[in-house]
């Protein structure tokens, strides 16, 4: 597993099962697990919610 440490989320990707578990999203803790699709969705929504507070 690798473990990902990132300023707004943390948690394991298993590269095994090909998914990612979430950890904690900024000071909330969870354990959720996602899959592939359901990554690309929430680094689309988070690029999209980063361009609108850069405006």
């Amino acid at each position: 597993m690798q473990t990902v440490n990132g300023t707004i989320l943390s948690g394991q990707f298993d590269e095994t099962e090909n998914v990612f578990t979430l950890e904690s999203i900024k000071s909330f803790y969870t354990v959720t697990t996602l899959n592939e699709k359901q990554i690309q969705n929430l680094s689309s929504y988070l690029e999209k919610i980063k361009r609108t507070m850069a405006k």
